[in-house]
């Protein structure tokens, strides 16, 4: 999506991959997931609109990182 890669994984959550196929880290001592990995869940989503919003947003977040 928009030249990015994700992996939706059974764990409902949404991971951004990075150049290497691998969960692209945020910080590699936290515990939590959504603290360590670019990751956001899937609960809330309603339909392809939100998918969509969430993953710009979330493009946008991991774009700032690389910046």
């Amino acid at each position: 999506f928009n030249n990015h890669n994700f992996q939706w994984y059974r764990n409902d959550f949404v991971y951004i991959m990075d150049e290497y196929w691998n969960y692209a880290i945020k910080d590699e001592k936290a515990q939590e997931e959504m603290d360590k990995y670019y990751c956001r869940s899937t609960r809330d989503i309603q339909d392809s609109t939100g998918l969509i919003q969430m993953l710009t947003e979330f493009i946008n977040i991991y774009s700032n990182k690389l910046l």
